[in-house]
Order: structure tokens, then C-alpha cells, then sequence
């Protein structure tokens, strides 16, 4: 099986996630600028899952462990699931 990581290397492949994490954390700001979705959408979003997902990236971009990915995985995968109530909410 020819993984991301194999074919390009481990660090590569978490600075791919990173950018496209962080183009996730900058498109989630458009409907708060456009005033699309109500208050609930922003508090969601932008507090309690890009401000997290933001400082956990930044924390990763340095020497990633295996532990620290892990974490990276579990807490993107509760940010995804936070956002769809976001929507859900808005």
C-alpha cells in the first residue's frame, strides 16, 4: 500500500496536512465575514475549533512524534465533528 507518508516522506506529508488544515481554518472565517450563519456557527467554529486545531498545527509544525500525531488525528477528528454541529446549529 503506497501511503501519503511513504511516497513522500513523514515530515513532507505533515506540512501537507498543516496547509491544508490551516486553507480549512481560513475558509471556515468567509461565512463569518459574509454574516451567512448565526452566532452559534462562529462561536463554534472559530473559538472552540480553529483556535484549537490553530495552535495544535502550530505545535506540530515543529519535531512531530508518533504520539503527538496521534493526538493531531484524534483532536482534527473531534474539530470535523464540532464543525458539523456548528452547521447543524446555524
Amino acid at each position: 500500500i503506497k501511503t501519503l507518508p511513504l511516497v513522500i516522506g513523514e515530515r513532507h506529508s505533515v506540512l501537507t496536512a498543516i496547509g491544508i488544515y490551516f486553507l480549512m481554518i481560513i475558509c471556515t472565517y468567509i461565512p463569518v465575514l459574509k454574516d451567512w450563519y448565526g452566532d452559534w456557527y462562529k462561536i463554534i467554529t472559530v473559538y472552540i475549533v480553529d483556535l484549537p486545531i490553530l495552535g495544535f498545527l502550530i505545535f506540530l509544525w515543529g519535531n512531530p512524534t508518533q504520539a503527538m500525531l496521534r493526538a493531531a488525528s484524534l483532536i482534527l477528528k473531534i474539530g470535523m465533528g464540532l464543525g458539523i454541529v456548528a452547521l447543524i446549529l446555524a
